[in-house]
């Protein structure tokens, strides 16, 4: 019985495994450059989990971002952030993102730094904005805990 269980799970790795590959490789054709991720965290709960792993649309090719859409942005201590736009504003030449985890209670305020022309428009820069994560008819593509191995360190992953 343990046997056959792990047989399955094996078939189960190597499915998904060849699912990623041909899904980084339609990407990369459809897009041109595509960025792997992988969720930490519990902000974007229930759509994304810790251990999904989403496609992230560089910001140089992705396109205009809109409220809705989930974006990868670096915050002030150069961490990835992965979070959903709740609006968009401009000041001068500069687009600033206002944005929440899903499953917090509040916006990501204090991550924000203000327009240094209009110190009452606040938000994340376009500038630390790394890219969009990729979503079909609004669904964010992902693969379901295929990157807990990464997050575990598993086979020297890092």
């Amino acid at each position: 019985m343990a046997h056959r269980v792990l047989r399955l799970l094996g078939y189960a790795f190597l499915a998904a495994t060849v699912a990623l590959l041909i899904a980084i490789n339609l990407l990369q054709s459809l897009e041109g450059v595509v960025i792997v991720a992988v969720v930490s965290g519990r902000s974007m709960y229930p759509v994304l989990r810790t251990g999904d792993i989403v496609f992230v649309i560089p910001r140089q090719v992705c396109g205009e971002i809109s409220v809705g859409d989930v974006i990868v942005y670096r915050d002030t201590a150069n961490e990835l952030i992965i979070h959903r736009v709740i609006a968009v504003e401009r000041c001068g030449n500069e687009t600033y993102f206002r944005v929440k985890g899903d499953n917090n209670p509040i916006e990501d305020y204090y991550k924000y730094v203000a327009c240094p022309l209009n110190s009452e428009i606040r938000g994340i820069p376009e500038s630390r904005v790394a890219g969009k994560v990729l979503s079909i008819a609004g669904a964010v593509l992902k693969i379901p805990y295929l990157g807990l191995i990464k997050l575990s360190g598993f086979a020297g992953l890092s």
